[in-house]
Parts: C-alpha cells; structure tokens; sequence
C-alpha cells in the first residue's frame, strides 16, 4: 500500500512538472522569432505591413488597395486559352491602365505557378512580363501559389514537390520591384486542408521562402476561408506553430458588414490580416438585373471596415472583371449567364452569389481580338476613395 501510494505520489509530481515544461516551452516559442525582421523592401512590423521600395532605409506603413484578377477572355476558360494571359501585353496594358487611374495599387493573382502534374493544356502562370509591366504602372503585384484540391496533402511525395514548385516560384520572381508578397493556397481548409497536415505544409513552405531569400525576404500568407482553423493547437495553427508565416490572408463573405471579424481575429492571432476575397456581385435575383449602386455601397462600405481596422493591411476586392467562364464545368463561356452561382444566406442582398458577375469592371464583346472593358459604378466610387489616400497612409486617419 506504501509503495502504490509513493508510486501516485511520484506519478503526480511527473505530470506536473511536464505541464509546467510545457507551458514554458510554448510560452517560448510564441516570444522568440522564428526569424529576424526582413531588410527588403516588405516587411511586418507588428501588424503592419511596411515598405522600402526606394531603399532609402525608411519604412513606411502600406496598405493594400486591391483587386483580384483573373482576366479570362469572352469564350475562353482557363484549359481553353491558347496562350498566357498573363504574357499577353494587350490585355496587360488595358487592364493596368484602368487600375493606375483607380488609384488602385494590388493584384491578387489566385495561380502563378504551373499546374501541379505540368499538364501540357494548362498554360496559364505567372511571368516576368507581368510583373515589368505592373511596376510600369505603379502596380505591385500578390502572386499566389496554387494547391489542387485533389491532393493527398499527407503524401510525403507531394509535399515535397509541392514545396519545390513553391521554391521555384520563389526564385524566378523574388527580386521582381513588382513583388509584394507570397501568398499560398485559397479556401483550402473548405476543401481537403481542414486538417494539420495542410497548415504544417504550409508552415513548411514559408520557411523554404525565407530561406530562399535570406535576409531581404518578403513575407508570406496563407489564404483561409473564413478565421475558421484559426488558433487551434490540433490543427498546429497556433502562432507558436505557425512561425514562419507572417500574414493570415481571410477569404469573408459577411455581407454589408464583417462584424466582429477583426475582433475576433484579434483573439486568436498576433498576426496581421489581409481581407483576400470580399465583396458582392453586381447581378440582384430579385430584381432581374445589374444593381450597380448597391454593389458599390456595400464594397466601399467593406472596405472602409477594412481600412480601419488596426489588426488589418488591407483588402484586395472580388473582382477586378467578370469571369463568363464560370462556375462549374466552364459550360457556355461565351454567354454571360445570371443563373450560374449558389445561394448562401446574407452574403449578398439577394443570398445568392452570381459567379460571373463579381467584377467592378464588365467585359464587351467587340470586333477587337481583345474584349472591352466597361467599369461600373463601384470602379468610379472606389477611385474617389482611394484617390483620398496614398498607399503609405497612416491608418489612424482612418477613410471616411
């Protein structure tokens, strides 16, 4: 009996003293930096996103005044186009012109990188004449680095090509003007990443980035749908766990307002956050056609949110252009289709997102090889704001 209860007494003591261990550690991890503070041109500094373009060595605050863009011609999909849009100059100069005139300084380009089997259909990537026409601009450019959601993110094998395709886009684009800063994935937690074995991946990946670059390295941002997975130990997405990565970009589909998003986020992560995705479409079910004026009041009214909130860098909208192509199985790309999308409750003031009407900025068929190109109201809107403020802007002037 003596000697069960020095064994409990033994066993007791273990416990506690591997709780207290534990506890340091981690209280540890969380106060060393995996890595020092980037001498690049980008850099984060608390939750801040800071910038050096003319490396005269005095950092200054940068917020993102963004647009995703995919520019997918009239009739075309992505397996269907004949040749990179993202090497075709035509529509390069049309697009970077009306983006320079917004006042607008970010594209979020959801695949830089080619496709994860090299399929031989699959031309569109990212290339250097992108990003040497974009600093033409005055544009800058967050190439993100597409995973399939097909993929056995557990394979020892396709982590590993997937973090030598991720290295590779690394190397041809790093010393790019043009650059910003990486971005990995979109919404794969909604798909087969809801798990650890993505965000390790991930982790993984951002630590290859930085020591690819070395000590001028940009940073680098995983795309979530939602802060779901946020700060959840078994997942690994911790900050502690999560130590080389320096942006938690949030797809959030809130409707005319995100909420308590940023609180929240704020809770759950020292990090800063970037708004990758958010917005309405243009098309209102309800009423049988375009609804430009409510588009804009809900996006400028997004982004304001956005712009103000301490946690936040800054937003890149849903879209820059309409995409006829989709949604599924790229059926009829060369009619604009109001019917193609899904309902989901309050995202938009009809609860239903229209796919192919999300651009502040419409497409035209014309004689030209080369579409036209139409902004709506919410192009003319957001320009006046973003022309109220530079992209080094102190956020505690806020836009009003």
């Amino acid at each position: 009996m003596k000697n069960k209860k020095l064994l409990n007494l033994v066993l007791t003591f273990y416990v506690i003293i591997l709780e207290i261990f534990s506890l340091k550690t981690v209280a540890y991890c969380e106060q060393l930096p995996c890595k020092p503070t980037s001498h690049g041109p980008v850099r984060i500094e608390g939750h801040q996103l800071m910038e050096d373009f003319d490396k005269d060595g005095a950092y200054e605050t940068f917020i993102i005044k963004g647009l995703g863009y995919s520019p997918y011609p009239i009739g075309r999909y992505p397996f269907d186009w004949g040749e990179n849009i993202f090497d075709n100059e035509e529509i390069l100069r049309r697009d970077f012109q009306i983006l320079q005139e917004m006042h607008a300084n970010i594209m979020r380009i959801w695949k830089g990188n080619p496709d994860f089997y090299n399929s031989a259909e699959d031309k569109i990537e990212l290339t250097k004449k992108t990003f040497v026409l974009a600093d033409e601009y005055g544009l800058k450019i967050i190439p993100g680095f597409w995973v399939r959601y097909d993929l056995d993110l557990r394979n020892k094998d396709t982590r590993a090509k997937l973090c030598n395709q991720f290295k590779d886009l690394v190397l041809k684009f790093k010393d790019c003007p043009a650059l910003l800063f990486w971005a990995i994935g979109n919404e794969q937690n909604y798909h087969n990443g809801n798990n650890s074995g993505w965000y390790s991946l991930v982790n993984e990946m951002a630590r290859i980035a930085y020591e690819t670059e070395g000590d001028t390295y940009h940073p680098v941002a995983v795309v979530n749908g939602e802060i779901n997975n946020i700060n959840n130990p078994n997942l690994g997405t911790t900050d502690a766990q999560m130590n080389y990565l320096d942006i938690w970009g949030v797809n959030a589909y809130r409707g005319y307002s995100f909420g308590n998003l940023f609180r929240d986020f704020a809770n759950k992560s020292a990090k800063p956050i970037w708004i990758s995705e958010f917005g309405i479409d243009a098309w209102d079910n309800e009423l049988g056609r375009e609804d430009e004026s409510t588009q804009a009041e809900w996006d400028v009214n997004l982004f304001q949110e956005a712009f103000n909130a301490d946690v936040c860098i800054g937003a890149t909208l849903m879209s820059y252009v309409d995409e006829w192509w989709k949604p599924q199985g790229w059926k009829n790309p060369s009619t604009h289709d109001a019917s193609d999308g899904f309902r989901l409750a309050g995202a938009t003031p009809d609860n239903f997102l229209n796919e192919e009407y999300w651009g502040i900025v419409a497409l035209e068929k014309n004689d030209s090889i080369i579409d036209g190109a139409k902004p709506r109201q919410v192009y003319y809107v957001l320009k006046d704001k973003f022309g109220q403020i530079d992209h080094r802007y102190s956020k505690l002037e806020g836009l009003k």
